[in-house]
């Protein structure tokens, strides 16, 4: 019997909690957003200007749904590494690139999008990181969700060019996003 219990008991340790997309109510606005339950994180180190010069990345997906009206965004944050003095202040960043493999997206950030909502969609890395959401059609989403190991390049005003590598594996969400918000497929609870 003991060995029955002790057997159930690690079946249960071993078991991962169910992971699930991030779904908030914006009460200021009535919308509701749904996102990764985490943003995918990227680094551009640039070892020969210290470990302090490294920028960091977040892209994450959204869905804002507002009475069965449902949009599709693109959140990019960006955390620039240490200014040095040959740049006394951080690059405005010109165009985001991300690079699934077989197709690649071109993002240029004078064309934003302001999705409806007065939250955040995701929360940055830090509070003077950059923030940016795109507007992304049903193709470009499921493009994003099935992409393997996705890469990002941004380009600056100044014609600079960055490579940002995935820093850790996606979770699961990043595929479900794509199959459960636009294919309506449902996991069982």
């Amino acid at each position: 019997m003991a060995s029955v219990v002790l057997m159930a008991l690690a079946a249960c340790a071993t078991t991962e909690p169910a992971v699930r997309l991030a779904e908030r109510l914006d009460e200021s606005t009535g919308v509701t957003v749904t996102t990764l339950d985490r943003p995918l994180e990227f680094f551009c180190p640039l070892p020969e200007k210290g470990l302090d010069a490294a920028s960091f990345a977040d892209l994450g997906l959204a869905e804002t749904n507002r009475m069965g009206a449902r949009s599709y965004y693109l959140w990019f944050s960006l955390l620039w590494g240490r200014v040095g003095a040959d740049r006394p202040e951080l690059p405005k960043i010109s165009t985001l690139v991300v690079d699934l493999g077989v197709e690649r997206l071109s993002f240029r950030a004078a064309e934003r999008a302001s999705p409806p909502v007065r939250m955040r969609l995701y929360t940055p890395a830090a509070k003077w990181s950059e923030e940016f959401a795109f507007a992304l059609t049903t193709d470009q989403v499921r493009a994003i969700a099935h992409s393997s190991l996705p890469t990002l390049s941004v380009e600056t005003e100044s014609r600079e060019a960055f490579a940002f590598t995935l820093w850790k594996p996606p979770t699961e969400t990043l595929r479900r996003f794509s199959d459960e918000l636009l294919d309506g497929i449902f996991a069982p609870p």
